[in-house]
């Protein structure tokens, strides 16, 4: 592309200056020659320019009116038929085309809508799963601490050290997804860029699943199978504070998440659904939930700078 070799080839500021002022232009060009009402607001322009500001003048809608007076019956007629024809032809093509991309363009957020809600979908599964391995880490801290029944302890011990293996693929999995989320947002990034909000919500949610998996890399406990006291090494390889930690950050940024991934598929699904009765009274109920979510997204805001 000729634009996209000239913008790389100027300095930066240059071709972002360049960018900026004639994008607004471009989209004057294409309304003016692109749609047919700009085409007639081009021909109005341009006769009214001849009209009152040329040397070389049109006829007037005075004198346009005595001309087609002046034609016989057969020529009016032909007139008239023709250009209802060319203007009907005109605004049925302009009509369909206009359909056509809507629904291209519908379609098209429809995937996009089925991919975030796919990808966040398993992020909070594996979010999820991380956050209650955590918590067992730390609730069988708690148990080694205070209970008496030493078999429960075995129990609990064992179970924890099973689940690890799950918990890694969850990790590793995590750690993988931190990366696909900003591939996610720059592959449909002309079709979020469409709805006001929706990169700024993208990159929240970016920022956020970033904290959940930094904060993910506590130390995990590596007890062998043939270990003559794998409670006291269990002990004292779970360090609580960062288990903790990590699940203080899933509950500060786990609903954040879903609360800005949802409304960027129910922004882009908007145009596709509209306005429905249904949808209004669905929503009466859940006005305490909706103002719940919408502060604990404003003070996510504000901590965030």
């Amino acid at each position: 592309m000729p634009s996209l070799t000239l913008i790389r080839r100027l300095p930066p500021k240059l071709s972002a200056w360049l960018f900026y002022r004639g994008y607004p232009v471009a989209l004057l060009i294409r309304f003016l020659l692109g749609n047919i009402y700009g085409v007639l607001l081009l021909s109005v322009a341009i006769y009214i320019y001849r009209l009152y500001f040329s040397n070389s003048q049109p006829l007037s809608f005075a004198e346009m009116a005595v001309w087609f007076d002046d034609l016989s019956a057969e020529t009016k007629t032909g007139l008239l038929a023709a250009s209802l024809t060319i203007i009907g032809f005109m605004f049925a093509f302009q009509t369909a085309t206009e359909n056509w991309k809507n629904e291209a363009l519908a379609n098209i957020k429809i995937h996009v809508a089925t991919e975030i809600e796919g990808f966040f979908a398993e992020a909070s599964h594996l979010t999820s799963n991380a956050e209650i391995y955590a918590n067992t880490l730390v609730n069988t801290i708690k148990k080694i601490q205070s209970s008496k029944d030493q078999s429960d302890i075995n129990f609990a011990v064992q179970w924890a050290i099973d689940r690890l293996p799950a918990f890694m693929a969850a990790r590793e999995r995590l750690s993988a997804m931190s990366i696909e989320i900003h591939r996610l947002s720059g592959k449909h990034f002309s079709i979020l860029a469409t709805v006001p909000g929706a990169i700024d919500s993208m990159e929240d949610c970016a920022a956020s699943f970033e904290q959940i998996t930094k904060h993910m890399w506590f130390r995990l406990p590596s007890v062998p199978a043939d270990h003559p006291n794998p409670v006291g090494i269990f002990f004292s390889q779970v360090n609580v504070a960062e288990c903790s930690d990590f699940v203080r950050c899933c509950g500060e940024n786990f609903g954040r998440i879903n609360g800005l991934s949802g409304g960027v598929r129910g922004a882009l699904l908007a145009p596709v659904i509209g306005m429905r009765v249904g949808t209004w009274s669905s929503l009466l109920g859940k006005k305490d939930q909706f103002v719940a979510a919408l502060n604990k997204v404003k003070k996510e805001d504000l901590k965030n700078g």
